[in-house]
């Protein structure tokens, strides 16, 4: 039993380190829905706020600003991060120190 179990694992770090077309293609489409949605939703509130600056308090409008903001700049650094990573591949070495940038952005952004 124990060697039956242990045959069916002895490939497992080949499937983590090298996924499939089909799952890099599901992952990508879900990367560019949720990074459009993201993207487009925050600008549009950013917007809204803008162009209407009497619709709420300005308390109201200074904090959703700032978290519409916070989370519109979020998805411009970590969705193509996340896309770079898990779709295209890209080298370690570049998306290590681009995981560093993306700390610092959002260390600033707090």
């Amino acid at each position: 039993m124990t060697s039956n179990i242990s045959a069916n694992f002895t490939n497992t770090s080949e499937v983590l380190e090298h996924p499939t077309l089909s799952a890099r293609i599901v992952s990508g489409l879900t990367l560019a829905v949720i990074g459009l949605t993201g993207g487009f939703g925050n600008s549009r509130v950013l917007f809204t706020f803008v162009k209407m600056p009497t619709l709420f308090s300005k308390t109201t409008r200074l904090i959703l600003m700032a978290l519409a903001s916070v989370d519109l700049t979020g998805y411009l650094v970590n969705i193509p991060l996340a896309f770079a990573s898990l779709v295209i591949r890209a080298n370690p070495d570049k998306l290590y120190t681009a995981s560093l940038a993306r700390i610092m952005v959002t260390y600033c952004l707090l």
